[in-house]
């Protein structure tokens, strides 16, 4: 049950979903972890700059998961467990880039843990 609660505390909720500003260079820079069937973000970077969001996984360095290339602005859904990353692709000075999350679907545990049980305990 405790493992549950620990799951349970790591989904994010619309109250927490605030914009986050940070300075991207080369190397990805985090900006959050989800645990959610799915997570919309949006990401907004200065308009002449090309950055790269990578979701899933980070390991050594490097994002297992979905990646994509923007200018500007870029919409992105995240699914299951991971943390959004964002970098800098093209040269120049590290920028200003800004994320934010815009809907969220929770995992309902009872419904997929617990199939076929009459008794789901309550959270």
């Amino acid at each position: 049950m405790l493992a549950l609660a620990a799951v349970a505390a790591l989904v994010p909720t619309p109250a927490l979903a605030v914009d986050l500003c940070r300075t991207v260079g080369k190397d990805w820079v985090w900006f959050g972890e989800h645990v959610a069937l799915s997570v919309d973000y949006y990401v907004i970077g200065r308009g002449d700059r090309t950055f790269e969001v990578g979701t899933g996984l980070s390991v050594n360095g490097s994002v297992w998961g979905s990646t994509q290339k923007a200018k500007r602005y870029l919409e992105v859904t995240a699914y299951g467990a991971g943390a959004i990353h964002v970098r800098k692709v093209d040269e120049g000075e590290n920028f200003e880039v800004c994320v934010g999350a815009t809907k969220l679907e929770v995992i309902g545990l009872c419904g997929k843990v617990w199939a076929g049980y009459n008794d789901c305990p309550a959270f």
